[in-house]
């Protein structure tokens, strides 16, 4: 049977929970993935930090834009220059779901399906071992299955 260890990514982006945001956005670009991974000071795992977290803080709420056809970069400049320089824990999602590298592929695939989740920390005894991401689970499938007899 195939585990998650079997699958996953053993190097993914990981950055400081003292990191800037610039830095981890940066990360983020670098890595040309949609999310790093957030370690504490000592090297545990501490959450997640996806793009989509930092478009949403940079947005005004919906309320204050009052004309739709006002482009908004202005307010998304200013919004981004402010908050560049804070570190990455005022924005990272704690306590997000982890799944356990002997865990199965099927439980996996559940809980990204079922929670809508692009990539999933892999976590033994606190420590990230490695991410599982959705594109890792669909090919060691369609790579397991075409070598099954």
């Amino acid at each position: 049977m195939i585990r998650v260890a079997d699958l996953m990514n053993r190097h993914p982006a990981v950055v400081r929970h003292d990191a800037t945001l610039l830095d981890a956005v940066r990360l983020i670009a670098a890595s040309r993935c949609s999310d790093v991974m957030v370690l504490d000071s000592a090297g545990r795992w501490e959450g997640v930090l996806s793009e989509g977290d930092v478009l949403r803080r940079m947005l005004p709420s919906f309320d204050t834009i009052r004309d739709p056809s006002e482009d908004g970069s202005g307010v998304l400049e200013e919004n981004a220059e402010q908050l560049g320089d804070l570190p990455v824990h005022c924005f990272m999602i704690r306590g997000a779901i982890t799944i356990a590298p002997d865990e199965s592929l099927l439980r996996a695939a559940a809980i990204m399906a079922s929670m809508n989740i692009r990539r999933l920390p892999v976590v033994s005894e606190g420590r990230l071992v490695g991410t599982l991401g959705r594109e890792d689970l669909c090919i060691g499938l369609l790579v397991a299955g075409e070598a099954a007899p």
